[in-house]
């Protein structure tokens, strides 16, 4: 290791020191009977254990104690009534996977009584300098934490306190590992690990390396699980699902029994899994920020990969004309095409709006949500184009898309808004047989290529441009979502078709929404 990384990791070292030391302190006037108290609540109530030991984690800076999730706990008391547990952790990000699978959850198990559930951790990491890092957050807590060496006695053993390496005064060892390392003979006297964890192993770079991510899934079935002896054999895999066919993915796939403990940040209501730490609020504004295909990444266990289709240097901007100038493009077509499902996996309703200007295709507006019913998603509509001027209202032709079946359901609610606004119903009924989705959609790469395609650069900063884009960009045959991008292509349909296929043209009728915000 470099001078200047064995600073850093030594920096890091004192800060946690101070940090754990000024957060954990020991009542010295408390009687006996209250620290057995305590001591054995802690041993069968793991929320209490984390929150009485551990405050340093679980308090925030104004002093309020955030408690584990329901699924902190129930991993625990899964983890501890299996002694021979093997399993994969699928949390998303921000929920705490790591504090829990390499700090909270070890030391939890190495109080138990009367047979202690820890006796030897094999910490493992990316490579041997992160184990060590992540190990360095276990051995602070041993040597520093006031109340838990108050509550279970010294635990530092001098001349085996080692970086990365360490042993406690009653015989528990710790070690770190870096993936792809040979863990065979790894031992503290007679013992052998009976207590694994592969921290994070997949990354943005190991996920483009197959052949490199089939070595470690038979490393961990041929060298690490092995090494445990017999007794005793908990494995844990801890990490978000960041790619497709990663180390998680493929585990999973090629171990189907195993313990599978899967936690999104939002859950299939769209609530928070960790209420006691975070709101909707905080999450919708992150999705906001970090955009839809990093947060489904990152959050919700949805690896998002480029489709590799659209790439995204295809993806232009021009200034388009202001709205009172639509006029002067040769075409404008409103397309929507309609989600009936509010649920967390349903489809995205769409609506987009395109311009044609000789052989370019212009994208001046678009609507693209999730969860949205389709009252909601024709107000916005309603409101979109009667925000138009008069004249540009006339050359525009809406469109949704309706077989039968979704033609009754949507032609109350679009007739039930224009009666409400007391407005002329401009939209119509698309009917067509397009043919395969696929194959229409990838059809759209050519003009993305030869360079015809734009996008308003007054709506870049839109977030539902944003998040169309994000879903062309994504798309591959077969992939989900695929309503935006199919929106654009039958746009596109309408925008280029010549003779049949226009609609009347809409009267403004007696409403105007020519200052609305409402979209």
């Amino acid at each position: 290791m470099s001078l200047s990384k064995k600073k850093n990791l030594h920096k890091r070292w004192k800060d946690l020191v101070q940090q754990v030391s000024r957060a954990s302190t020991a009542d010295a006037f408390e009687t006996p009977a209250q620290q057995k108290a305590r001591k054995e609540r802690a041993m069968v109530d793991y929320d209490f254990f984390v929150t009485t030991y551990f405050k340093h984690y679980t308090k925030d800076k104004l002093g309020n104690l955030t408690h584990c999730g329901d699924f902190h706990i129930e991993t625990a008391n899964d983890v501890l009534n299996d002694p021979y547990l093997k399993g994969v952790l699928e949390w998303g990000r921000g929920l705490a996977k790591s504090t829990h699978a390499d700090i909270f959850l070890p030391l939890w198990l190495m109080i138990q009584a009367p047979i202690r559930q820890l006796n030897f951790m094999l910490l493992i990491g990316k490579n041997f300098r992160t184990a060590k890092r992540l190990l360095q957050d276990v051995q602070v807590e041993l040597s520093h934490n006031a109340l838990f060496i108050h509550d279970w006695g010294e635990q530092k053993k001098e001349g085996s306190w080692e970086e990365g390496e360490f042993q406690t005064l009653q015989g528990v060892a710790f070690v770190a590992l870096g993936m792809g390392q040979p863990p065979r003979g790894a031992r503290f006297g007679a013992d052998r690990p009976d207590y694994i964890v592969l921290d994070d192993g997949d990354d943005d770079k190991l996920k483009k390396n197959q052949s490199r991510i089939r070595e470690i899934v038979e490393w961990i079935f041929r060298a690490v699980i092995p090494t445990m002896d017999i007794g005793i054999q908990r494995f844990l895999l801890v990490n978000n699902r960041i790619c497709k066919n990663g180390i998680l993915a493929t585990i999973l796939k090629e171990r189907p029994h195993w313990y599978h403990k899967k936690v999104n940040a939002l859950n299939e209501q769209g609530e928070p899994s960790w209420p006691q730490k975070y709101t909707k609020t905080y999450y919708a504004k992150l999705r906001t920020d970090i955009g839809w295909k990093a947060f489904e990444t990152e959050f919700q266990n949805n690896p998002i990969e480029d489709g590799g289709v659209f790439l995204s240097e295809w993806v232009k901007y021009m200034k388009a004309l202001p709205p009172e100038k639509w006029t002067e493009y040769d075409a404008i077509v409103i397309y929507g095409d309609m989600s009936y499902s509010t649920s967390d996996n349903s489809d995205f309703t769409a609506i987009k709006c395109w311009a044609r200007q000789g052989q370019n295709r212009i994208c001046l507006k678009a609507y693209v949500r999730q969860k949205e019913t389709p009252a909601k998603a024709i107000r916005w509509l309603f409101n979109f184009y009667y925000s138009l001027p008069v004249p540009v209202q006339k050359k525009v032709k809406c469109w949704v898309e309706a077989n039968a079946t979704q033609k009754e359901l949507l032609k109350p609610i679009i007739e039930a808004e224009a009666e409400r606004l007391t407005a002329q119903q401009f939209i119509r009924y698309d009917k067509e047989k397009k043919g395969d989705k696929d194959d229409r959609i990838g059809s759209m790469s050519v003009h993305y290529e030869n360079g015809s395609v734009f996008y308003s650069a007054q709506e870049e900063e839109d977030p539902d441009m944003i998040l169309g884009i994000e879903h062309l960009t994504a798309w591959e045959e077969g992939a989900w979502p695929d309503d935006s991008p199919d929106a654009d292509e039958s746009a596109w349909q309408k925008l280029f078709k010549k003779g049949r296929g226009g609609t009347r043209s809409a009267r403004s009728g007696r409403y105007s929404l020519s200052n609305s915000r409402a979209f």
